[in-house]
C-alpha cells in the first residue's frame, strides 16, 4: 500500500510536464489567423464577418477605397487577402503593388470582368468567387422585370403620376403558355428556367456560347438542371430567338461573349418579342438594342447591367436615351442586392477564401 501512494505521484509528475511541453509545441505551431481586407461591405454583412475573428479563423479589416486608396492600404503589407465588390478593379497595375504577403483575391460576387484573371495567374494569385450564392435573388429580379414589361408596369405608374387614368391603353400580356428562352445556363439561368416552368412557360436553352470551354463535369450538371427545369436545349442560338416571346441573357462578359447579342440576333427575334438582361454589361449591344426598340424590332427590354455604371451613367447618351423609352425598364445593377443575398455571398466568398488560404475551423 505505501508503495502503490508513492508510486502515484511519481508517475503524475512524469506525465505533467510531458503533456505541457506538447500542448506549448502545438501552440508555438498554430499559425496566426490571416488578415482579409473587405472592400465595401454592407452593413448588415459586417456582423457576419466579425463572426470569423470570434471564432479566431481571421483579423478583418473594412475599407472604401477607390482603386489607388485600396493599393495605398495593401502597400502597408499587412494584408494576406483581400475581398472586392464591382466598385473596384483588380488590374495588372495594382498585382504589379502588391506586397508578396498579399496570397488571394476574393470576388464578392459572380463576375470578374472586373478583374484581370490572365494578370493573376501570371502573378500566381488565385481568385475567388461567390458563384450560386445569389442565383436565386438575380433570377427572382429576372422575373420581376419580365412581369414589369408584359404588365406595362413603367407607362402605368408614368400615367398615374401624370394624373391621367390610361386603363384601356395598357393593356398586358400573361406569361403562362408563353415561351422563353434562356441564354447562358449556370446557376441564374437554371434557377430562372424552373421558375418559368413552374409558371406554366416552356423553356427553351441556348447551347454554350464557347462550348470548348465546356468541362465534362460542366455537362454534366447541365444535363441535369435542363431535366430539373423541364428545359429543351436548342440546337443554336437562331433557333431560340425565332421561337421565343422573352429572351432572357444570363451570360458571363468574356472576349467571346461581348456584344453576343447586337443588331443580327436582334433582328431574329420573333415579332412582338421582348428582351431581358441580368448578365453583364457589354454582352448587350445598347446601340443596336435603342434602334431596334425605336424601329419597334421587338417591343420592349429590361436591362439591369450596363456597359456605363456607376457614376458614369449620366454621360451614357445611349442608355439615358434607353431609360427614357417606355417601351424599357431600367434597373443599376441591383439583381444581386437581396439582404438574404449579400449574407450568402459574403459568407461563401469568405469560406472558400479560407479554405484557398488552409484555415480550417
Amino acid at each position: 500500500m505505501p508503495t502503490q501512494l508513492l508510486h502515484i505521484p511519481l508517475v503524475l509528475c512524469l506525465f505533467v510536464p510531458i503533456f505541457s511541453s506538447h500542448a506549448f509545441a502545438a501552440t508555438s505551431r498554430r499559425r496566426p489567423p490571416p488578415h482579409i481586407l473587405c472592400c465595401d461591405v454592407p452593413s448588415n454583412v459586417r456582423s457576419i464577418l466579425d463572426e470569423y475573428e470570434q471564432q479566431g479563423r481571421a483579423n478583418i479589416g473594412f475599407i472604401s477605397a477607390d482603386d489607388e486608396g485600396l493599393a495605398c492600404r495593401l502597400e502597408q503589407n499587412d494584408i494576406d487577402a483581400f475581398i472586392i465588390r464591382s466598385s473596384n478593379t483588380v488590374s495588372l497595375d495594382l498585382l504589379q503593388r502588391l506586397p508578396k504577403k498579399v496570397r488571394a483575391v476574393g470576388r464578392a460576387g459572380v463576375g470578374c470582368d472586373n478583374i484581370d484573371l490572365n494578370a493573376c495567374k501570371e502573378a500566381n494569385i488565385p481568385v475567388v468567387t461567390a458563384a450560386g450564392a445569389n442565383a436565386v435573388a438575380v433570377a427572382e429580379h429576372t422575373l420581376a422585370l419580365m412581369l414589369a414589361l408584359a404588365r406595362r408596369i413603367k407607362p402605368a405608374v408614368k400615367s398615374i403620376e401624370e394624373g391621367r387614368w390610361d386603363r384601356h391603353s395598357l393593356t398586358g400580356v400573361g406569361l403562362r403558355g408563353k415561351t422563353v428562352g434562356v441564354v447562358g445556363f449556370g446557376a441564374i439561368g437554371a434557377e430562372v428556367a424552373s421558375i418559368c416552368s413552374n409558371l406554366g412557360m416552356k423553356v427553351l436553352v441556348a447551347p454554350p456560347a464557347d462550348e470548348s470551354t465546356v468541362s465534362p463535369e460542366a455537362t454534366e450538371k447541365r444535363k441535369q438542371r435542363l431535366k430539373k427545369s423541364e428545359a429543351i436545349e436548342v440546337d443554336c442560338l437562331r433557333d431560340l430567338l425565332q421561337d421565343s416571346d422573352i429572351v432572357s441573357v444570363h451570360l458571363p462578359l468574356t472576349d467571346s461573349t461581348r456584344h453576343y447579342i447586337g443588331g443580327d440576333q436582334l433582328a431574329s427575334m420573333k415579332q412582338g418579342a421582348t428582351l431581358i438582361s441580368t448578365a453583364r454589361g457589354g454582352v448587350i449591344d445598347e446601340c443596336a438594342l435603342l434602334e431596334c426598340l425605336k424601329n419597334s424590332v421587338i417591343s420592349g427590354a429590361a436591362l439591369d447591367v450596363f456597359e456605363s455604371e456607376g457614376s458614369q451613367v449620366s454621360e451614357d447618351s445611349v442608355l439615358m436615351e434607353l431609360a427614357q423609352l417606355d417601351s424599357t425598364v431600367i434597373t443599376p445593377h441591383v439583381g444581386g442586392h437581396t439582404v438574404e443575398a449579400q449574407v450568402d455571398v459574403w459568407t461563401l466568398v469568405m469560406d472558400r477564401l479560407l479554405e484557398n488560404l488552409h484555415v480550417t475551423d
